[in-house]
């Protein structure tokens, strides 16, 4: 069959990097695979975080689409 997922790969407790310099926001899901980790990158804009998402592999994807996410109140 296919290959083996790396150790914490599909662990909650798997590796992630994130970035913020003033109101830039960028997360990176897998920062030490080579193969489709996920991208976010984005702002903070009052209780929300609005930005574009693309995948990172050997070479980034363009933008692929837009995410955002909403502080619950």
């Amino acid at each position: 069959m296919g290959e083996e997922c790396p150790d914490n790969f599909l662990d909650e407790d798997g590796d992630c990097e994130g970035l913020i310099e003033g109101k830039d926001i960028s997360i990176d899901s897998a920062p030490a695979m080579d193969d489709a980790g996920l991208l976010l990158e984005g702002q903070f804009n009052d209780d929300r975080i609005t930005g574009i998402w693309k995948v990172e592999s050997f070479a980034t994807s363009p933008p692929l689409g837009k995410f955002e996410a909403v502080k619950k109140r």
